[in-house]
């Protein structure tokens, strides 16, 4: 489990965890990285630290052996690592971008996912089962003027490689599915209806919380989900099922 120090990866760490996997939580904050363990622990779980790089290949292969040494064979990938464009300076349009952030982007967050895949692949078709689950987002699918080209473009790419994962690998038994989501709410954020305006836009009556992305997290990483595979899953309320901007009223014809 990438990016597990906070937020969609730390309850990601708490759903697979209480539904019965040991979990090793990567994140390159490693103080971020032991306080999701030691939650997890304390509420019931079974769980590590993975502290590295995961645009690194030679830490996930050396990471990838150890656990496979230390805990067994490796069920399930969950890709969530990711650098955002609100965090990283210079992510906006093509002209306005900053070519550093551009690469710095694509090698985490499309980059990292491939190595993570490319790692756990040999010892899962060697068993002949395992699921991967990449964390894409509706930036994959939806884009906003201006803003988060790196971001929208390595989250589209994502979709590709989980297809492409999926129509290669699955004849050996794996699953490669991604789930996008929306607008979530950082836990801390107290519920109200500007809130829930925000996350679902007023298409549904709940806040978008980290909690409702792990579930989907944890449904693709069992059986349970033993039919679904190379599908790119949305997490978002419903936004993405309406056309902005256009309503009954203001629509001047068929879109």
């Amino acid at each position: 489990m990438t990016g597990a120090g906070a937020g969609i990866g730390r309850a990601c760490v708490f759903a697979l965890s209480e539904s019965g996997f040991t979990v090793v939580a990567n994140d390159i904050d490693a103080d971020a990285c032991d306080k999701t363990v030691a939650l997890a622990e304390d509420a019931g779980g079974s769980a590590c630290a993975a502290v590295f790089d995961v645009s690194d290949e030679d830490s996930w292969r050396s990471t990838v052996l150890e656990v496979l040494r230390d805990l067994g064979p490796i069920a399930v990938l969950v890709n969530n690592a990711a650098l955002k464009a609100s965090t990283e300076p210079g992510d906006g349009g093509v002209l306005d971008m900053l070519l550093p952030t551009w690469d710095r982007i694509l090698t985490v967050n499309l980059r990292g996912p491939m190595l993570g895949a490319r790692a756990v692949l040999p010892s899962m078709l060697e068993r002949g089962h395992g699921s991967i689950v990449m964390m894409s987002s509706i930036s994959s699918v939806r884009s906003v003027p201006g803003l988060a080209t790196a971001y929208t473009v390595a989250k589209a790419g994502l979709d590709g490689l989980t297809r492409t994962i999926a129509v290669t690998y699955g004849p050996g038994g794996i699953r490669c599915n991604a789930l996008a989501p929306g607008l979530i709410l950082a836990d801390d954020m107290p519920p109200g209806p500007s809130s829930t305006s925000l996350s679902g836009q007023g298409l549904i009556r709940e806040d978008g919380r980290t909690a409702d992305v792990a579930s989907v997290v944890s449904f693709l990483a069992s059986d349970r989900s033993k039919f679904i595979n190379g599908q790119t899953i949305l997490v978002d309320g419903g936004i993405s099922a309406n056309l902005a901007g256009v309503t009954s009223r203001n629509r001047a014809g068929d879109a």
